[in-house]
């Protein structure tokens, strides 16, 4: 069994040694390998060509999929900021409060700092910032400043 996380592979021994405990007519081998391995390290595998290219000089090219994945990613954040605009002005508040509102999430967290990453940040905020603006939109008799 693979797993993620090193706890669910001490959770998923111990159930086994216990079930083992229980039931010592039934015993379940249980091996559990922790695949300790991010979602960024994933997606760069799956942008990689299958087959490396290598100008003369023996370097490898990825400049074009290194700075696509990048140009996604500011897309990516751009999208989250404007749709968070969007979401305040559906739940009542002024364009000025809207606008500075975006501003924050722009330039006073660290999504500048994570759109340089492999699409795993920017996507999940996008993603997340539609799911409550679509929740928002289609909310029966919705006012002002409601949810």
């Amino acid at each position: 069994m693979w797993v993620f996380a090193e706890l669910h592979a001490t959770y998923y021994e111990q159930m086994a040694e216990r079930w083992n405990e229980e039931n010592p007519d039934q015993p379940i081998k249980l091996n559990v390998t922790v695949y300790q391995r991010t979602i960024s390290d994933l997606l760069l595998e799956l942008l990689l060509p299958l087959e490396e290219e290598h100008d003369p000089y023996g370097n490898q090219r990825l400049g074009p999929i290194i700075y696509g994945t990048a140009l996604t990613n500011a897309l990516l954040g751009g999208g989250a900021v404007a749709l968070l605009w969007l979401l305040a002005r559906a739940i009542g508040y002024s364009r000025r409060t809207a606008f500075v509102l975006a501003m924050l999430l722009a330039f006073a967290t660290p999504l500048t700092h994570y759109a340089a990453t492999f699409l795993s940040e920017p996507l999940t905020m996008l993603a997340l910032i539609a799911t409550v603006y679509g929740l928002v939109r289609v909310a029966p008799g919705r006012g002002p400043g409601t949810l």
